[in-house]
């Protein structure tokens, strides 16, 4: 019974300490090939992984035909503990993932183009440090434009002055 009493303490014992000195931690990655996301968390001791498709991802691996590749996970954000916010590259590829229009976009450039174009484009978006440009950039192709090629020129010009400008 002694034993038992002491086992009991033990585990209430661990159990404030992780509650009060581990807690919990959350965070989202982005993978920089794909646009998958990944959501880790760790309440106290015990981890959780989930990797997410999202309508990029899903425009990737259409484009891809299917072919695996190792994930090349970017911290986008996270807190917990005593972490309260915590920023990573992953940040700027988000918004890509959450609209709809760079998809649409895409799949144009992709019937019109064709896959080296789409994949250029594809590439800028998960690339975190163009990725606002060419989503500012494709958002020319997605307007009601009768000229598909005059906007495709358009946005190609729009992003490269914007990545001109970036590097300045």
């Amino acid at each position: 019974m002694k034993a038992l009493r002491l086992t009991l303490l033990a585990v209430v014992v661990v159990t404030v300490l992780a509650y009060f000195y581990e807690g919990f931690f959350g965070s989202l990655s982005v993978c920089s090939k794909c646009g998958r996301t990944k959501n880790s968390s760790r309440t106290y001791w015990i981890p959780s992984t989930t990797v997410k498709e999202t309508a990029l991802s899903r425009f990737c691996d259409e484009l891809a035909g299917g072919a695996a590749h190792d994930h090349d996970w970017l911290f986008a954000s996270g807190g917990g503990g005593e972490i309260t916010c915590a920023i990573g590259e992953g940040r700027y590829l988000y918004p890509a993932l959450r609209q709809e229009e760079p998809i649409q976009a895409l799949r144009q450039i992709r019937q019109r183009r064709g896959d080296d174009a789409a994949k250029l484009w594809l590439g800028r978006l998960l690339d975190p440090k163009m990725s606002d440009e060419a989503r500012i950039s494709l958002s020319l192709l997605i307007l009601d434009s009768p000229e598909f090629d005059t906007a495709y020129e358009e946005a190609e010009e729009d992003f490269t002055a914007a990545s001109a400008w970036e590097t300045r």
